[in-house]
């Protein structure tokens, strides 16, 4: 099996709106599924950390592949909540 690297990054409604850093994740073939509850836990912990003013709050994340191509999309649902967006 292949290793792949993607990138997950959290923003508000562009990436790079709220000054969170990009956080690589590889995943081996087929198992892009597993990585995408731990991008859930990233995009709320960015979300709720305390000292984040609100305008720099991430609401949502995608996950991007070497080529640049969104492979999963992700946004807040609620408290502690994360949704799939289909894409």
């Amino acid at each position: 099996m292949a290793m792949h690297k993607l990138m997950v990054r959290c923003y508000r409604a562009t990436p790079g709106d709220t000054d969170c850093v990009d956080v690589p994740a590889f995943v081996e073939d087929g198992y892009v599924d597993d990585i995408i509850e731990q991008a859930g836990f990233l995009l709320l912990a960015f979300s709720e950390a305390p000292h984040r003013p609100p305008e720099r709050k991430p609401q949502a994340a995608h996950l991007e592949d070497e080529q640049g191509h969104i492979v999963a999309r992700l946004r807040i649902a609620g408290p502690g909540k994360i949704e799939r967006v289909a894409n």
